[in-house]
């Protein structure tokens, strides 16, 4: 059995160290108990799966035998009720009000849409239809630079002086600052913090930031506040006494923005896997399920498979008793798109079931009874879904389809027993299709893929993140 995968270690380690065989440090305990304040306006129950890194990272290091604050945004009134305390970490909610933008803009339009003096007829201020959505690419350039800076650094900047009037009366005990994002705007309560009070500071990215702006077509941009941004981020990168990064290519493309003597406070700690569960030896009887949870939307866009399995179709007698497509969640839709009628005019719908949202339970035994797993994960070449290593700790073959130089790829390829597509041809797609189905394999699980399974568990990962602080 190989060693387990270095996680936490500086950056000027070997670049391919996804499949790298180390020994990485063991955690260490702290011999005192420090107050530390975690900052992140994304808590469960926040609706986002990343609340749920900010959760675990509280948890370890609690359970390091640390005082724990917690500032977070107040939900609403039924997400609080359904807020639970936990014993050693302390909740601080903060209150926000509208959106920058949505103040702006709602009083811009107000205004426009406020009939002159002594119209007859007017609708008051109050009725104004709400302002018309607008392509940001179609948009005028004086539009465009407005929103664009009231989007800055993020659109949730309202989180960030409630943050500060809440962090404030914590400062005096508290040893360590670890803000986690996005929202960007959190990284920016700890930077402020960290100069005011000299305090040491984590920036913990979830995502990388800057690096995928440039690939949205969604936001309103200019070459000012792009500039503007790329100062903010490397503003947290230098001051931040330690910068957290979930993937290996998150943190070598923001390490890769300070010179190499600076590069060694960057620490890789995955979302990692919450259960690993039992390789599952033979496959139950009946057709070949594929099945995928979540939501489709952006890059995560069936159609390529979708198109590609009919080919395949054409080409070869598939019938519902061979075959089983799950899609369970947001998947009746992507964007404007209905898929449930690609589905049909591609003469799939008797292989292809929609099931809408469904109890987390529910959702992990329709994946448990799969054969394989459909990732999509184009577009990501930096991150992985998060969904990735709840599909890891199944044990079931994966079908990916991701870019060739990105983290889910690299990551799968390093397992091995998956199935990892890059291109965007149809025909390329289709094949790939067939290999899988036609796979012997009834789980992915060997020796080496179970030392890295161990390796990313999420408890590991966060004892590792929690030492590698100074935690």
């Amino acid at each position: 059995m190989t060693a387990p995968l270095p996680i936490a270690h500086p950056v000027q380690r070997p670049r391919d160290d996804i499949a790298q065989d180390a020994v990485p440090p063991a955690p260490r305990t702290s011999s005192s108990s420090m107050t530390i304040l975690l900052i992140a306006q994304a808590y469960p129950p926040y609706p986002a799966v990343g609340a749920f890194r900010a959760q675990k990272i509280a948890r370890a290091f609690r359970d390091a035998g640390h005082e724990v604050h917690v500032i977070t945004e107040r939900l609403t009134d039924a997400l609080e009720a359904a807020r639970q305390e936990e014993p050693g970490i302390v909740l601080h909610r903060v209150a926000l009000g509208l959106k920058l933008r949505e103040r702006v803009l709602g009083v811009l339009w107000r205004r426009r849409a406020t009939p002159a003096p002594g119209a007859s007829n007017g609708a008051a201020a109050a009725d104004a239809p709400a302002a018309p959505a607008q392509d940001p690419r179609t948009a005028g350039l004086l539009k465009r630079f407005v929103i664009a800076m009231l989007w800055l650094p993020d659109d949730e900047q309202r989180f960030i002086r409630p943050a500060l009037r809440a962090a404030r009366p914590l400062m005096a005990g508290t040893a360590l600052v670890y803000t986690t994002a996005p929202s960007w705007s959190t990284h920016i309560v700890g930077l402020l913090l960290q100069r005011r009070h000299r305090v040491r500071w984590a920036a913990d990215f979830r995502d990388p930031w800057v690096d995928i702006l440039r690939e949205r077509t969604d936001r309103y941009s200019t070459a000012v506040t792009d500039v503007i941004l790329r100062r903010i981020e490397r503003a947290i990168l230098r001051r931040a006494d330690h910068v957290v990064a979930v993937a290996t290519k998150t943190r070598d493309a923001l390490a890769a923005k300070l010179p190499p003597e600076e590069r060694g406070k960057f620490v890789l700690a995955r979302n990692g896997i919450d259960v690993v569960f039992p390789a599952r030896e033979h496959r139950e009887p009946g057709p070949f399920r594929i099945a995928y949870a979540g939501s489709f939307y952006d890059d995560r866009d069936p159609r390529l498979f979708l198109r590609a399995l009919a080919r395949l179709r054409a080409q070869r007698p598939i019938t519902a008793s061979d075959l089983r497509v799950d899609f369970a969640g947001d998947c009746r839709t992507i964007g404007a798109v209905s898929v449930e009628r690609l589905v049909a005019d591609l003469g799939l719908d008797d292989l292809v079931t929609f099931h809408d949202w469904m109890p987390q339970v529910e959702a992990r035994a329709l994946l448990a009874r799969a054969d394989l797993l459909l990732v999509l994960a184009r577009g990501m070449r930096l991150q992985v879904p998060n969904k990735l290593y709840e599909y890891l700790g199944l044990r079931i073959p994966i079908f990916a389809w991701a870019d060739e130089d990105g983290e889910t790829a690299a990551v799968l390829r390093a397992l091995g027993g998956h199935h990892v597509v890059t291109g965007d041809d149809e025909a390329g797609m289709a094949q790939a299709i067939e290999r899988a189905i036609t796979s012997t394999s009834a789980s992915a699980s060997s020796p080496d893929q179970d030392a890295l399974l161990t390796e990313w568990m999420a408890e590991r990962q966060m004892a590792l993140l929690v030492a590698a602080v100074g935690a």
